[in-house]
């Protein structure tokens, strides 16, 4: 009976152990980060081309601006005439 429950107390044990080692990254094969291997999404995924008010200037692409229309330009004066950038669109960062 000892070896029963030694037995069963360690397979659980090692059951926590492992699982609590599963690999992490991002699991959306949508993602531009998508990592194959990874067991368990930490929150990391990103996607190029979304739409992000406060992406850093080196990262744009492009905006949307207040009017509806896009435009290429990625720094100030981008939708002049346009009532504004309404958001930037940014690669990864």
């Amino acid at each position: 009976m000892k070896h029963a429950i030694f037995l069963f107390l360690s397979l659980s044990f090692c059951c926590l152990i492992f699982n609590g080692c599963a690999s992490q990254g991002c699991t959306d094969p949508t993602a531009s980060n998508y990592q194959v291997d990874a067991e368990q999404d930490d929150g990391s995924c990103c996607y190029d081309g979304f739409c992000d008010i406060d992406c850093p200037a080196s990262y744009r692409t492009g905006c949307l601006c207040n009017d509806g229309t896009t435009s290429n330009s990625t720094g100030s004066g981008a939708c002049s005439g346009h009532g504004g950038v309404y958001c930037w669109y940014c690669n990864c960062y």
